[in-house]
């Protein structure tokens, strides 16, 4: 007949083994050890069975597992760079730590995560509006400088996204120099610094007046070259309608900056599509 106990003894020290070399699973390689403790004594697995439910090892054995699992994700948020997720994680894991039955547990790690997860939604819808403003300061700064009724639609956009950010407890000009947000771009510093610059350009939206001048003899050589030749220009319309190709292309961005832009054609359609 096989030996339960020498068995029992063989799997809890190949987890030991495992768990010492993983490092990941600290609260449960010391509940491992602790049934090789009580094995050495134990006569056969029924007494073995008898000591750990003394000892209450099968919930702690459950706390132990809630508690690595917790304290590992706040490890991968801490190298993510990711301050709130690890803190959430880390309260979670040190609240497991606390209970003293299986009850309690699934109660307590319940309400630190249902905590913990709106912490981390609000967290994400920050992370979300902040990309967002970045997107329409970049939107603004390829608008033509005498383009104001656009630079104002712009500035609006960025100030409801900013007040969402102001909404979560946080300011869009001091998250430009947190990194778990700057992450979320790929930036350089020196476009971050442009970013910056931009956003408090923004505030108030004005004409460049020299471009304005610029566009407005651009607008009237542009007229006169134009002048006397409306017969014409619908001829070249009318053709463009009936005999011209629909195109669309995708911009492919370089890999490296700077570098050339690569346009792959995505669709091409008739005139009546």
């Amino acid at each position: 007949m096989r030996d339960l106990l020498k068995l029992t003894k063989d799997y809890h020290d190949q987890i030991r083994i495992r768990l010492k070399a993983s490092v990941l699973s600290p609260e449960q390689l010391k509940i491992h050890e602790r049934i090789l403790e009580l094995a050495r004594d134990a006569s056969d697995t029924n007494d073995l069975e008898g000591k750990k439910s003394a000892e209450n090892l099968t919930f702690a054995m459950s706390r132990a597992i809630s508690m690595d699992n917790w304290t590992v994700k706040a490890k991968a948020a801490k190298e993510a760079e990711d301050a709130v997720a690890a803190r959430v994680f880390t309260d979670i894991a040190e609240a497991a730590g606390k209970t003293q039955d299986s009850s309690s547990l699934a109660s307590t790690v319940d309400t630190s995560s249902t905590k913990g997860m709106e912490l981390l939604r609000n967290q994400e819808d920050t992370r979300n509006a902040f990309i967002e403003a970045v997107y329409v300061i970049f939107d603004y700064r390829a608008v033509h400088p005498a383009n104001i009724e656009k630079k104002k639609k712009l500035a609006e956009n960025l100030r409801i996204h900013t007040s969402r950010i102001e909404a979560n407890g946080k300011k869009f000009d001091e998250l430009v120099n947190v990194s778990t947000y700057r992450k979320s771009l790929p930036l350089t510093d020196a476009q971050w610094q442009i970013v910056i610059k931009t956003y408090n350009d923004m505030r108030s939206p004005s004409v460049d007046p020299d471009a304005k001048a610029k566009l407005d003899t651009q607008v009237k050589q542009g007229r006169e070259a134009l002048g006397g030749k409306s017969a014409q220009m619908k001829e070249i319309s009318k053709y463009l309608e009936e005999k011209g190709t629909r195109l669309a292309y995708l911009g492919i961005s370089p890999s490296q900056e700077p570098g050339p832009y690569t346009f792959e054609k995505i669709w091409e359609g008739g005139r009546d599509e």
